[in-house]
C-alpha cells in the first residue's frame, strides 16, 4: 500500500471516530481515492461516470422487485453521479426532472433500517397512547383555550418570529390548546418533567434552536420525547440573513440544507408513505406564480438518510435551463432514533402549507386531528330588502334553484337559508316583483328564518313588547305565503342585540319564534376572525358567523366601485380566504345577501367554485344541516364555548353601534377588591366607602356588600344584571366593587380581563394561618355542621381520613385553599400587569390602617387626598396561638416570597415573621 493510500485510510478512520455512525459516506469518499480517482468524478472523468450510470441503471431494472435496493440506487448513487448531467425531460412523467435524494456526510449514516420497507411507519412507543378517535379541540383566547394544552411551542426569540406568529395564529384558528415557552440563544433548554408529559407534540419555530444545543441537552430532550411518545414539528425557514442558495450541513442531523431558494410551485411528493395525508388529497399542488405572485422563499432539504421521506417538493431554479423539484418538507417516521418528526422548510402563508401542518399534527398524534367533515350553511339575509334595480328577478331565482341542485350533487341536501323582512315584499320593479313571487312560490325548496318586519335593529327597541310586535307581523306574513318559520333559528338585522346582549331580544325570540339558535360575527369581536367563537345564553345557542367576501354592495365582477373583484374572488376560492375558512373550521355559517344572487350572481359563482376547489385538493366530506342541528353539533365539538365571556362594549366601535343608547360603560367599576375571604376585605370596603370620591357597589340582599359576579352563577345573568349594581357616576368619582370570592377563583381572572381590562386590583394578604382559622370560626358562627362537630385541628387532619364525614373535606379546602396566595396571584398575573395589582398587608391594615389607606389613595389616584386619621378608629383584637397550620403553608409562603421578589415588591412583615399567633378576622 502506498503512502497516499495509507494516508487516506487513516483520514477515513479518524473521521469515523470523530463522527460516529457516519461510515457510509466516509467509505464512499475513501473508496474513490483508493481507486486512484479524484473525488469529483464528474468534473474529471465524465466518461467513467456515464459508464457507471449505465451499469447502475441496469442494476436498477434488475432489482425492480426489490424496493429497498431501488430506493438506494435512485436516491443515493444515481443523483451523485448524474448531478451535472442534463436529465431527460420525461424522467418522472412530469416533464421536469425531480431530485429527491442526495448523499452526504452525517452522524447517522451507519444506522440500518430494521424494516422490510423504508416507508414502514414506526410503531408507537409503549408509553404513548394508542390511536384514539378525534378529541374535541377547544379554546377561546390566546393559547387556544382553557384546560390542559397538548402542544408545546418553543419560541426562539423573545419578541417572536414571523413563523411563530403564523404557528400560534393557525393553532388559535383551529382551536387547539397550546403553551409557548421562549428559549433564547445561549440559554439552556427547559428541564422537562412529569408536567410536560401531557404534551403530544413539540413545535419548534427554528429547528436549529434544537440542533445547536449541547449533546447532553439534546439527549435529554430526545430521551424525554421517545419515552413519552411526543412528536416534533420543526421549521427551517429562511431568514433575511440567509444567503441565497447557501449550502449547509445541519449539525448532527442527516440533512443538507439550501437556504432561500425561490419556489415557483409546491406539490405533494409522490413518494410519500401511503395514508400520511389525511386532509390533503394526494397529488395536490399550488402554482405560486400563476397570478403574478412573487416566488415563495423556501429552504430545500436534501435528506441523507433513507428513512427521511420527502413530503413536499418545491420547483426551484437550477443551474441548467430546466427547473427542478427539490424536497422542502421531510418526514421522519421514527425509525432513526425513535422520535417522529416533520421538518418544514416552508412557511405557513398558503393553503397547502397550512393543511400540511394539520396533517403533520394528525400524523404525530391522533388526538390532534380535526374531523374531516365540513358543514356549510349559507344564509341569505334580507331576501326582500334592497332598492329597486339591484333585486333578484325570476330568472335569478331560477338560477339559484339550479345552482342549489348542482351543489346538492356534492353536498347532500344543500339548501339556501333565506332570511326575510315581509314589509319589503313586492317593493321592486315589475321584473323584481316577479322574483319575489318566484321565491315565495318555491318556498318549500328553501329553508327560511325571520328577521324583523321592517328590518329594525332590536337594540333600538326598549321592551320585549316593542320587539314582539314587528316579529308577530313578520310571522303573520310567513303564514300567509306558506313559509315555514318553525326552524328555531333567526338572525337579527345587523346582528343587533345578539352580542352585546340586548335582553328583550332574547325574550321576544323565544316567545314569538321559539328560537333555539342564532349566529353573529361580532363575538367576541369581528376581527381578528380567528378568535370568533360561539356561546349560549338563556337557552339560545349562538354560532359564529363567517363572511365570504361578498357584501350588499358587491353586485358585479367588474365595477368602478370594486375594480378587479373577480380576480379577488378567484383567489379567495382557489386556496385563499374562503377556501381556508372552510378548511380550518369544521362548522361554517356564511352570511350573504339577496343582492349577491342578482346582477352577476356572485354568490352562486363563489360557492360552487370553492366547493369544487375543496373536493379537488382535499379529502374533506362536505355536509350541511339546518341551523339548530348545526348549533348542537358545534357545541358538541366545542363544549367549553358554552359559557360566554362578557367584554366591554365601549372598547369596540362596532359593538357601540349595536348596543342600546340607554346603557353606558361609565357605570363599570374602575377597581376591584379581590379578597380573599376573611382577610379584612369588609373593613377595607368600609374604609374606602368613607372617601367622598370613592363609590362602592350597591349592597345585595343575599350577598350583602359583595356582587360575586365573576366567580359564580351570577356571571350567566349577563352584563345588564351586573351594571345594575352600580350607581350613576358623579364627575371625578372612582367606582369600585368588592367580592372576596374572586381571588381564588379559577375563572374570575380571565372574565375580569375581558370586561375590565384596565381595572386596578387590590388584594389583602393576611398570614394564611390566621385566615384559615378565621374562616373556621366564621363557619362556626354560621352554624355549619362540619365546623360545629369538629375542632380546627380535626379539620386540618381531615385529609388523613379514608372516608371523611360529609362536609368536612370541603370545609378543610375552604380553610386552606384561599391561603395558597402565590398560586392564585400567579393566575391573576397571567392576565394583568403587576402595575395593576396592589398587595395590602392585612396585618398592617389592622395595626396602621391610616398608612394603608394613604397607600391605596395613591394607587387609585383618587382626589382629593383624605386624612383617614380623622375618619377611622381601630380597636385591638385578641390573638390565639396555634402552630399546626404553619407547616401546611410553609411551601406556599416560600413560593409567595419568591414571587414578590420577582415583582420587586416588599413582602408583608408577617411573611418573614416566625410568629405563630393567629387571630380571627372579622
Amino acid at each position: 500500500m502506498n503512502k497516499r493510500t495509507e494516508a487516506h485510510q487513516n483520514s477515513c478512520s479518524s473521521w469515523r471516530g470523530a463522527n460516529k455512525g457516519a461510515g457510509y459516506n466516509c467509505w464512499r469518499r475513501c473508496k474513490w481515492k483508493l481507486a486512484g480517482y479524484p473525488r469529483n468524478l464528474i468534473g474529471n472523468r465524465k466518461f467513467i461516470a456515464l459508464f457507471c450510470a449505465i451499469i447502475l441503471i441496469v442494476l436498477y431494472l434488475l432489482s425492480s422487485s426489490l424496493s429497498v435496493s431501488r430506493f438506494y440506487l435512485t436516491r443515493i448513487l444515481l443523483p451523485d453521479l448524474l448531478e451535472n448531467f442534463e436529465l431527460s425531460k420525461n424522467s418522472d412523467d412530469l416533464k421536469k426532472p425531480r431530485l429527491v435524494w442526495q448523499g452526504g456526510g452525517s452522524a447517522m449514516d451507519d444506522i440500518t433500517p430494521d424494516v422490510d420497507h423504508p416507508f414502514t411507519e414506526a410503531p408507537r412507543h409503549k408509553h404513548s397512547p394508542p390511536p384514539v378517535a378525534w378529541e374535541n379541540p377547544s379554546g377561546f383566547v390566546h393559547h387556544g383555550g382553557r384546560g390542559d394544552a397538548k402542544i408545546l411551542v418553543f419560541a426562539s426569540k423573545r419578541k417572536g418570529s414571523a413563523i411563530l406568529r403564523a404557528i400560534t395564529e393557525l393553532l388559535e384558528m383551529i382551536k387547539f390548546k397550546f403553551d409557548v415557552i421562549t428559549v433564547m440563544p445561549g440559554s439552556p433548554m427547559p428541564v422537562l418533567t412529569d408536567i410536560h408529559t401531557k404534551y403530544k407534540c413539540f413545535i419548534l419555530d427554528d429547528f436549529k434552536m434544537y440542533l445547536n444545543r449541547s449533546a447532553s441537552q439534546r439527549k435529554m430532550i430526545d430521551n424525554f420525547m421517545e419515552k413519552n411518545g411526543i412528536g416534533m414539528i420543526a421549521f427551517i425557514v429562511s431568514n433575511n440573513a440567509s444567503r441565497i442558495g447557501k449550502q449547509e450541513q445541519l449539525k448532527g442531523f442527516p440533512v443538507l440544507l439550501h437556504n432561500k431558494l425561490n419556489a415557483k410551485e409546491l406539490r405533494l411528493a409522490s413518494s410519500s408513505p401511503a395514508g400520511l395525508y389525511r386532509v390533503l388529497r394526494e397529488g395536490a399542488s399550488v402554482n405560486l406564480t400563476r397570478r403574478g405572485d412573487h416566488p415563495l422563499p423556501v429552504s430545500v432539504m436534501l435528506p441523507q438518510h433513507p428513512l427521511l421521506l420527502p413530503l413536499v417538493e418545491a420547483l426551484v431554479p437550477s443551474t441548467s435551463d430546466v427547473d427542478t423539484y427539490l424536497p422542502a418538507a421531510l418526514l421522519d417516521v421514527g425509525r432513526i432514533d425513535g422520535i417522529r418528526r416533520v421538518l418544514l422548510g416552508v412557511d405557513l402563508s398558503g393553503w397547502l402549507q397550512k393543511l400540511l401542518f394539520l396533517d403533520a399534527l394528525s400524523f404525530l398524534d391522533a388526538g390532534l386531528s380535526l374531523p374531516l367533515e365540513r358543514y356549510i350553511l349559507v344564509d341569505v339575509d334580507d331576501i326582500f330588502v334592497a332598492r329597486s334595480g339591484i333585486r333578484m328577478t325570476d330568472h335569478d331565482v331560477k338560477a339559484m334553484l339550479e345552482s342549489q341542485e348542482r351543489l346538492r350533487e356534492k353536498i347532500p341536501n344543500f339548501t339556501f337559508n333565506l332570511g326575510f323582512s315581509g314589509y319589503y315584499f313586492l317593493s321592486g320593479n315589475a321584473a323584481e316583483n316577479l322574483g319575489d313571487k318566484a321565491l315565495v312560490g318555491n318556498a318549500s325548496s328553501f329553508w327560511w328564518f325571520g328577521h324583523m318586519w321592517r328590518h329594525t335593529q332590536p337594540h333600538k327597541l326598549a321592551t320585549v313588547d316593542d320587539i314582539k310586535a314587528p316579529m308577530l307581523l313578520n310571522r303573520h306574513f310567513a303564514k300567509t305565503y306558506n313559509i315555514s318559520v318553525d326552524t328555531g333559528y333567526s338572525v337579527a338585522p345587523h346582528h343587533s342585540g345578539v352580542y352585546p346582549v340586548h335582553e328583550p331580544l332574547y325574550d321576544a325570540w323565544k316567545k314569538v319564534y321559539g328560537i333555539r339558535a342564532t349566529s353573529t360575527e361580532e363575538y367576541p369581536h369581528l376581527k381578528p376572525d380567528r378568535f370568533r367563537r360561539g356561546f349560549q345564553y338563556r337557552g339560545i345557542k349562538v354560532l359564529p358567523r363567517q363572511m365570504c367576501g361578498l357584501f350588499t354592495h358587491t353586485l358585479y365582477f367588474e365595477s368602478p366601485e370594486h375594480p378587479g373583484l373577480k380576480a379577488k374572488l378567484d383567489a379567495s376560492i382557489d386556496g385563499g380566504e374562503l377556501f381556508q375558512t372552510i378548511a380550518l373550521n369544521p362548522i361554517n355559517v356564511f352570511m350573504t345577501h339577496m343582492t349577491n344572487y342578482g346582477s352577476d350572481r356572485l354568490a352562486l359563482y363563489v360557492f360552487e367554485g370553492v366547493v369544487q376547489a375543496l373536493q379537488k385538493r382535499t379529502n374533506f366530506i362536505l355536509k350541511t344541516e339546518p341551523a339548530v342541528q348545526l348549533a348542537q353539533r358545534y357545541f358538541d365539538l366545542y363544549p367549553e364555548e358554552e359559557e360566554p365571556f362578557w367584554g366591554d362594549p365601549c372598547m369596540d366601535k362596532r359593538h357601540m353601534e349595536i348596543w342600546s343608547s340607554n346603557k353606558t360603560c361609565d357605570e363599570l367599576p374602575d377597581a376591584l377588591v379581590l379578597g380573599p375571604q376573611k382577610t379584612g376585605t369588609t373593613a377595607l370596603y368600609t374604609f374606602l366607602g368613607l372617601h367622598p370620591s370613592l363609590q362602592h357597589n350597591l349592597p345585595s340582599p343575599t350577598t350583602f356588600e359583595e356582587v360575586q359576579f365573576f366567580s359564580g352563577h351570577n356571571y350567566f345573568r349577563g352584563l345588564d344584571w351586573y351594571l345594575k349594581w352600580f350607581p350613576t357616576r358623579e364627575p371625578g368619582q372612582i367606582i369600585f366593587e368588592k367580592s372576596a370570592t374572586y381571588f381564588d377563583s379559577e375563572v374570575a381572572p380571565a372574565r375580569v380581563k375581558a370586561l375590565l381590562p384596565n381595572a386596578k386590583l387590590v388584594v389583602l394578604l393576611l398570614p394564611p394561618e390566621r385566615r384559615a382559622y378565621s374562616w373556621y370560626q366564621h363557619q362556626v358562627a354560621h352554624g355549619a355542621a362540619a365546623a360545629l362537630n369538629h375542632s380546627f385541628s380535626e379539620v386540618l387532619r381531615a385529609d388523613l381520613l379514608p372516608y371523611p364525614p360529609r362536609g368536612l373535606a370541603e370545609l378543610r379546602a375552604r380553610c386552606l385553599h384561599p391561603g395558597e396566595y402565590a398560586v392564585h396571584l400567579e393566575r391573576w398575573l397571567e392576565h394583568f400587569s403587576p402595575e395593576q395589582l396592589l398587595l395590602v398587608d392585612g396585618e398592617q391594615l389592622r395595626q396602621a390602617p391610616v398608612a394603608v389607606m394613604s397607600q391605596l389613595q395613591d394607587f387609585l389616584d383618587v382626589r382629593p387626598v383624605v386624612d383617614y386619621d380623622k375618619l377611622i378608629r381601630c380597636a385591638g383584637v385578641d390573638t390565639i396561638s396555634l402552630s399546626g397550620v404553619l407547616e401546611y403553608y410553609a411551601p406556599y409562603n416560600a413560593r409567595l416570597l419568591s414571587l414578590l421578589q420577582q415583582l420587586r415588591r416588599t413582602p408583608p412583615s408577617w411573611l418573614t415573621n416566625s410568629s405563630l399567633d393567629l387571630q380571627p378576622t372579622n
